[in-house]
């Protein structure tokens, strides 16, 4: 059963989240696309001439996010800027660098998206609730996994690269079918309560690492890669 504490933080998140203001569009919500593409996807230009995702079609099975558009490259997704979508598979472009906060919070249909290879950083919330998400592909570069990031998602198995410094509370709380977790660098921090109410998941990382560290600290199950 779920536990309350996470949803009640969860909604104080959101509503911090809708405090800010005076932001670029790769930090807001969704706004009026400048131009838009042949399958429905709108986009607006940035300061440095490049384009992010501002809005899609809610109810597409499949969206497809090109690397350009009217040769200008697509390099963000404004805040929120899939949520609550129905899609199922949502296919990104390479040249996108970062993965918003709220990108896909509440898809819960989504089973399949890639994370290219230049992305840096998965923000917060952004795959909260994604419940039919079983399993991710992290890219050896990505550096931090925000705040409630993978938050009562479906995800079963996850590796997470070595170039992830940071892993930050919640990421992977309320993750019911979580079952194992491997964790490849020896120096990846985990922040305090990463994986509450996900009882059965297993952590396997290098002896002596962190992660091991963490995992005894915080009476997880472990198993020690090396």
């Amino acid at each position: 059963m779920k536990k309350f504490i996470l949803p009640i933080m969860l909604a104080l998140a959101v509503m911090a989240s809708m405090t800010a203001c005076g932001q670029n569009a790769s930090q807001t919500g969704p706004t009026e696309p400048e131009v838009t593409d042949s399958n429905n996807v709108g986009y607006v230009t940035l300061a440095n001439g490049t384009l992010t995702v501002s809005t899609a079609d809610k109810n597409a099975a499949e969206i497809n996010v090109p690397e350009k558009l009217d040769n200008k490259k697509v390099t963000k997704l404004s805040k929120s800027a899939f949520k609550m979508f129905k899609a199922e598979t949502i296919v990104l472009p390479e040249t996108l660098e970062s993965i918003s906060d709220y990108a896909f919070a509440f898809c819960k249909n989504l089973k399949s998206v890639n994370i290219p290879s230049k992305v840096k950083k998965i923000g917060q919330n952004s795959f909260t609730a994604c419940e039919s998400l079983k399993t991710i592909t992290l890219p050896e570069g990505l550096k931090s996994i925000g705040v409630f990031a993978f938050n009562g998602s479906g995800l079963e198995t996850i590796t997470i690269p070595k170039s992830v410094k940071s892993i930050q509370s919640f990421a992977f709380a309320e993750c019911e079918g979580l079952k194992e977790v491997t964790i490849t660098g020896d120096s990846t921090q985990l922040d305090d309560k990463t994986f509450t109410s996900s009882d059965n998941v297993t952590i396997i990382a290098p002896k002596d690492s962190e992660a091991i560290k963490y995992a005894k600290d915080n009476n997880i199950k472990y198993k020690t890669s090396n």
